[in-house]
């Protein structure tokens, strides 16, 4: 009975850590790209950008926890990076341009540099867009990781069919020796 509850427990509840990876463009120096996930459980998570390898802006990332600022990140020097232990609920990761901080604690108070379009070369006294503090011009480009228990919901959510099967089967096994 002990090996049978164990595999129903292992078949629910896998003991992988997922990986998303998005990479584009933002359209402007003042726009955000916003991700909603779910963390499952009390484990680490993990979120990192990868522009400088690509020639893209100097990132700052922005983790709000039920829309209230959680933690921020800046890639500079390099990446930006959040690392940390944090409890399960619904979160939204955004990836900003350098300078382009949440306005206040709740996600609703949108953003320093809301409307401003392009405004690096400015602030930074750069060569052109997306510009860096050390004034060089940089592209639109990003590269960005999550890793973690974590989901990304969708608008349907279909479970995978290998995690059906899986407690089909248990549940089989289950009333099988109850007879």
């Amino acid at each position: 009975m002990k090996s049978t509850l164990l595999f129903l427990i292992l078949a629910i509840h896998p003991l992988s850590a997922a990986l998303f990876s998005y990479s584009g463009a933002l359209p402007g120096e003042d726009q955000r790209f916003t991700l909603d996930f779910v963390v499952n459980s009390n484990n680490p998570i993990r979120a990192e950008t990868f522009n400088d390898s690509i020639g893209g802006f100097v990132p700052v990332l922005s983790l709000f926890r039920n829309l209230q600022l959680f933690s921020v990140a800046f890639g500079m020097p390099g990446e930006a990076v959040i690392e940390s232990f944090v409890p399960p609920g619904d979160y939204r990761l955004v990836l900003t341009v350098l300078d382009n901080l949440p306005n206040g604690p709740a996600y609703d108070d949108g953003f320093t540099r809301d409307g401003q379009g392009a405004f690096t070369q400015i602030v930074f006294f750069g060569d052109g867009p997306y510009s860096s503090p050390f004034g060089d011009s940089r592209s639109p480009n990003f590269s960005l990781q999550l890793t973690g228990d974590i989901t990304i919901p969708t608008e349907e959510s279909v479970p995978e069919p290998q995690t059906v099967t899986l407690t089909a089967l248990a549940l089989a096994l289950l009333l099988t020796r109850k007879k």
